[in-house]
């Protein structure tokens, strides 16, 4: 990608009508330049716009919970970047299978009080063992969940109907928590 690039997508997605992008990213390290420099453009097109970026850290690619709050300061407190309430909007693919005390001590406490931006924290954690049931309960420190993988049928070779039963349990546990309950279409 390149800066060009990013200001014609921004551009296109604006006029089609979109309001923001999901930025999924597998790496946050500082030598992995195309991703660095993809997420830089991104922020520079959509500076000045209302048009809101949000990152979405892939856990599936073993991605280390105490680094992330480093990586996501520098865009979290940019005025592109998706705040709810004025909490910065994050989510993951994946991450369920690190405790919520991991989760806490090595990204939430550190984006709060190391760097004064408080997470609005809405991950996919469908690898949750029983997900999503008690899901809230194991981790007390989510504003909410979404499911990744939900909107399709698994991968094979038989055609099937894609079933609503895991987005609808995983939205009657939000509301029964008071926590907010995201759907990838």
């Amino acid at each position: 990608m390149t800066s060009a690039e990013a200001v014609i997508d921004v551009r296109d997605a604006i006029n089609a009508g979109f309001d923001g992008f999901a930025l999924n990213t597998h790496t946050i390290s500082s030598s992995d330049t195309w991703n660095i420099n993809a997420l830089n453009y991104l922020f520079a097109a959509a500076s000045g716009t209302n048009f809101k970026l949000f990152i979405s850290f892939d856990m599936s690619w073993g991605l280390d919970v105490t680094k992330l709050a480093a990586f996501l300061a520098p865009y979290a407190s940019q005025s592109a970047y998706y705040k709810v309430n004025g909490q910065a909007f994050v989510s993951t693919f994946t991450g369920g299978t690190v405790s919520n005390a991991q989760w806490n001590s090595g990204f939430i406490q550190p984006m709060t009080s190391t760097y004064g931006i408080k997470p609005f924290f809405i991950p996919d954690f469908d690898d949750f063992s029983g997900y999503p049931n008690g899901v809230f309960t194991s981790y007390p420190i989510l504003d909410g969940v979404f499911s990744w993988e939900s909107a399709w049928p698994a991968p094979g070779n038989t055609p099937t109907n894609v079933s609503s039963q895991v987005d609808s349990a995983a939205l009657q546990q939000a509301r029964a928590a008071g926590k907010l309950y995201m759907m990838r279409e």
